[in-house]
């Protein structure tokens, strides 16, 4: 039985990242020693941690999504390195409400950056 309720719980977080979309980003921190790209969805609460390529955790994926309740589910998938991977997923899960907060605030800032500069060098 337990392991129904994580199956369908499981089918339901991907249900609800696929009709996110993660695009707002990428702004770069580290996590368990090594850099990952983080992306904001749409919903403004839930984002994504994407290892880049010359990164030693590469390939790896990890999705932060806010529930119904408010609270946050953290899932990863990938096949980098187990160690780092492992001590990022630490990092992430212990994040709190205004950790996640000021990660959303950090890529919106990046966003108006960018169009800001767009908007600039367009004016010239």
């Amino acid at each position: 039985m337990k392991a129904l309720v994580t199956l369908v719980a499981l089918l339901a977080a991907t249900q609800a990242l696929a009709l996110l979309q993660c695009n707002q980003g990428p702004l770069t921190r580290n996590f368990g020693g090594a850099p990952w790209l983080v992306y904001t969805c749409s919903d403004g609460y839930s984002q994504i941690f994407v290892t880049p390529p010359e990164s030693k955790a590469y390939p790896f994926l990890f999705s932060l999504i806010r529930g119904g309740g408010g609270g946050y589910r953290l899932s990863g998938e990938g096949t980098g390195n187990r160690t780092l991977t492992d001590a990022a997923a630490k990092e992430l899960q212990a994040l709190s409400g205004d950790d996640i907060g000021c990660l959303l605030d950090d890529v919106r800032d990046l966003q108006i950056l960018y169009l800001l500069c767009r908007i600039d060098r367009r004016g010239r």
